[in-house]
């Protein structure tokens, strides 16, 4: 019995393996290449297109770290007072939308509850509004609180109520109907009897 030769199969071995170690050294170049170009594309700052009456205007933006100032805790405490208290008609489906930008998640659970009591005070045969007047706020470094005029109206006629709300608030991620990610983590609301 005649032994077959290993040199041939031997050699062919080598040969595959010295193709595979070619090509994982060329994918291995194209994919340190490709990672430079991304780290280039995400850390250079953006071309910001405008188009205004059909004239585009081309500039250059630049990134800045954005310092949150009590003004700016104070806007979200606005924003989060008018969605919430100013309605044409009681929707809870409308408040909660109009208001989950503002805060957590554990907060909207809490303020479903809130509007779900609200909801079963209301009588179903009258027209009922409500709006808010002369908001006024104040920021300390704990909290922010907020005062105004609660105005419910039934079939027309007011009934004002003097309302204080003092807010936590935690930043969270940005979005973009809250471009800050300040968010109001938890409320507490006095209101006069």
């Amino acid at each position: 019995m005649k032994r077959k030769n290993p040199l041939p199969s031997w050699l062919g071995l080598n040969r595959e393996l010295d193709r595979q170690k070619l090509l994982s050294l060329i994918l291995s170049a194209i994919n340190a290449i490709l990672v430079i170009v991304i780290t280039y594309l995400v850390l250079s700052p953006p071309l910001v297109i405008t188009e205004d009456r059909g004239k585009k205007d081309y500039s250059i933006a630049r990134r800045v770290n954005v310092e949150v100032t009590s003004r700016d805790l104070e806007d979200v405490a606005s924003q989060f007072i008018l969605a919430r208290y100013q309605w044409d008609q009681f929707d809870r489906t409308s408040i909660v939308k109009g208001i989950t930008p503002f805060i957590t998640n554990k907060l909207t659970g809490k303020i479903k509850k809130e509007l779900t009591k609200l909801a079963k005070q209301f009588p179903k045969d009258k027209l009922i509004s409500q709006s808010v007047a002369n908001i006024q706020s104040e920021v300390t470094m704990e909290k922010i609180k907020v005062s105004f005029d609660r105005i419910l109206k039934v079939d027309g006629l007011p009934l004002v109520t003097p309302i204080e709300v003092e807010f936590l608030m935690m930043e969270g991620n940005s979005n973009q109907l809250n471009p800050l990610g300040i968010y109001i983590n938890n409320i507490i609301q006095y209101e006069a009897i």
